[in-house]
């Protein structure tokens, strides 16, 4: 179990209003935890962890627009250097607004930062461990159900991951 508080802020001030838009321009702060087990007292090579979080967000406008966020991975080793995995992300949105809106709405200027957005994402995901400190990764996401935001249709991503830490 692993408790945790960030902060979120944005180092510039830049353009909220659009979908070509960096951010929301908004403060956050999150408090929450992550927990993780080794299942394998009763499924060899597996574990399980997940994550959830409430995010305190800057208001707008005098709306409230704060969110749950919870993510659950469960794995299995087929070998030490290859793994697999199952994904979920949900996010629920406490407050903000339905979108669209029409332009004649006096909180349409900030639409985009008070999206009132909650989804859920399932996917699936592999990596190999190439050395202790190198390894590469894909994962595959969609989205089964979403409010107030962007379709997930079908995500990839593919990575690498090398840690500086030093090893014993």
């Amino acid at each position: 179990l692993a408790p945790y508080v960030a902060i979120i802020a944005p180092v510039t001030d830049y353009e909220t209003l659009g979908h070509a838009a960096p951010g929301r321009g908004l403060t956050e702060v999150w408090a929450g935890f992550g927990i993780g087990k080794n299942l394998d007292d009763w499924v060899s090579r597996t574990y399980i962890q997940g994550r959830a979080n409430y995010a305190f967000v800057e208001e707008v406008a005098n709306v409230a627009h704060d969110r749950s966020n919870y993510d659950l991975e469960v794995g299995y080793f087929i070998s030490p250097q290859w793994s697999v995995r199952a994904l979920a992300f949900w996010q629920v949105a406490h407050g903000g607004v339905d979108v669209p809106m029409p332009p004649s709405n006096p909180l349409f200027p900030y639409h985009d930062q008070l999206a009132a957005e909650s989804y859920t994402n399932v996917g699936v995901g592999a990596a190999y461990a190439a050395s202790p400190r190198f390894s590469v990764y894909a994962t595959y996401l969609t989205s089964l159900r979403g409010r107030n935001g962007h379709k997930l249709d079908q995500g990839i991503t593919l990575g690498l991951s090398y840690g500086f830490a030093l090893l014993r």
